[in-house]
């Protein structure tokens, strides 16, 4: 930004993020007056000072559209993908240690976590919220539902492809991010100067990237644009099959396959860091076991997948993996293998919540309903809900909040 800070610059910067983090800027250096100036600006712009909390926004901010999406969802009994945060207890323990985690990839690191939790604890509801609270650390971030039938682990390239595809940002939540993740490092780097340009392209910019980039730049120029040539460099950086003659069109020198993908993956998080991003959080759900896999061999096949993402990640920075399964992961093949893999410290457990959490869970969620439809549940309704939590019943979270939801219906229709 040369001697004197782009005041303006930044403060467009900090308005894409949603707030203004001085540790985002912390190369730049302000004198009293500029950073008066800053402040102003923000202000005027209606960006708030400082990074985004753990806790949630209050309810009066959650659109009438978005409460009804949530109610939908929690009626059929699955977790809403947005908004989980207003219905959400009994986390912010877990939530503190992933933000450490978060903090030391953003810092260069990579970590691989184990979410260990029960069958209807809420395992899905939780992976909704870390996306969220990955999202306002600045975070590209990815859900992946491992299942046999349509994302199994034994197929690494088809794990990987959906991965890649499945990246989101903050503000592009519904559409896949990788080519506006790579329009926007593109448009970001012409603006610098040659001398800078040609720095990050032949030393900041991991070689195998280089190519990739260099392909994608030359499609997208201005004057002779190429739009199949787009198209192909995003289907080869997505992991879908290339053939060789579309490898050499590209001026690439090797396939993406099971060897190299995690490799990308990682340079990938490096490149996104010059657009203001953190790095890459990937999130799996295990929809079913491994130890369920038909065949012997698929399941050998994807628990050797598996270490290979735990040895690999580590000597790739800026990627975060959580992979989120029930006891019976463990329990196949014994908390030695797991211990060996990454030590038992890298579990996280996902607790069993008391009758008092899932009571305050019923009470948000008549909140969000109560936004959603503009009608007021009554203290006789709240008590029947919070009845309905008793402990003894072992049921699941999520057909407790089901049945609350089914409450209110119900209650509402008759008033």
């Amino acid at each position: 930004m040369g001697t004197k800070p782009n005041l303006r610059a930044i403060v467009a910067e900090a308005k894409r993020k949603g707030y203004y983090d001085p540790q985002d800027f912390s190369r730049v250096r302000f004198d009293q007056q500029e950073v008066l100036e800053l402040m102003k600006l923000l202000e005027r712009k209606g960006v708030p000072y400082g990074r985004p909390e753990i806790e949630v926004k209050p309810l009066a901010e959650l659109t009438v559209k978005s409460a009804r999406r949530i109610i939908n969802a929690l009626r059929k009994g699955v977790p809403a993908p947005e908004g989980t945060a207003y219905y959400s207890v009994g986390r912010d323990g877990l939530l503190e240690g992933v933000d450490g985690d978060l903090t030391a990839v953003g810092s260069g690191k990579s970590l691989v976590r184990f979410l260990n939790a029960d069958i209807g604890q809420g395992k899905t509801h939780v992976l909704y919220l870390l996306r969220e609270f990955a999202f306002a650390n600045d975070f590209a971030v990815s859900v992946v539902t491992l299942a046999q039938n349509s994302c199994p682990l034994y197929d690494f390239m088809m794990v990987y492809n959906q991965v890649m595809w499945g990246l989101r940002t903050n503000d592009q939540r519904h559409k896949p991010a990788l080519s506006n993740i790579i329009d926007r490092w593109v448009e970001d780097i012409r603006v610098l100067d040659s001398t800078r340009i040609r720095q990050i392209v032949e030393r900041e910019l991991p070689q195998d990237l280089r190519g990739i980039m260099a392909a994608y730049v030359d499609a997208t120029n201005l004057f002779r644009p190429n739009e199949t040539k787009r198209q192909l460099i995003l289907k080869y950086l997505g992991g879908e099959k290339t053939t060789l003659s579309e490898i050499r069109r590209l001026g690439l020198s090797f396939r993406l396959n099971s060897d190299n993908a995690l490799q990308i993956l990682s340079e990938m998080a490096t490149a996104i860091r010059y657009i203001g991003f953190k790095g890459v959080c990937i999130l799996f759900d295990e929809a079913e076991a491994i130890h369920s896999f038909a065949r012997s061999s698929q399941k050998d096949q994807a628990y050797a997948n598996l270490q290979q993402i735990i040895q690999q990640s580590q000597q790739f920075p800026h990627c975060y993996f959580l992979y989120a399964t029930t006891p019976s992961f463990f329990d196949s093949y014994g908390s030695g293998w797991f211990a060996r893999q990454l030590g038992l410290d890298t579990m996280l457990e996902l607790e069993p919540l008391s009758v008092e959490e899932r009571q305050e869970i019923g009470t948000k969620v008549a909140k969000v309903y109560s936004r959603a439809t503009g009608w007021e549940p009554s203290a006789n309704v709240l008590k029947g809900i919070h009845k309905a939590a008793d402990p003894t019943a072992a049921e699941r979270v999520g057909d407790y909040v089901r049945k609350t939801v089914a409450i209110l219906d119900e209650v509402k229709v008759m008033a």
